[in-house]
């Protein structure tokens, strides 16, 4: 009988599904925009990775507001260009 779960059977996870590295979590991330991580998380937009001008026959300069793509679209677990969210100085 083969294993039916890699992780808990302590077999080689040839598939890669199961990471060694912990999921890199935009909430715990410094770069989701000021003006939208107040919002639901699927407003979120990331600061790493602006948002070129769409382009159409509509709107050719449109880009979102803030310029910048949605943190859900760009984040797969394993962002490279996550970082841990700074801590504001404590003031006295």
């Amino acid at each position: 009988m083969s294993a039916m779960h890699p992780i808990m059977d302590d077999e080689f996870d040839e598939a890669g599904a199961f990471p060694d590295e912990p999921p890199t979590l935009c909430v715990e991330c410094d770069h989701p925009h000021p003006a939208t991580a107040e919002k639901a998380p699927y407003y979120w937009r990331c600061l790493r990775f602006p948002a070129e001008p769409f382009g159409g026959f509509v709107s050719p300069d449109w880009r979102p507001d803030p310029p910048y793509h949605r943190c859900q679209d760009r984040n797969d677990g394993n962002c490279p260009h996550w970082t841990p969210k700074r801590t504001p100085p404590k003031g006295d």
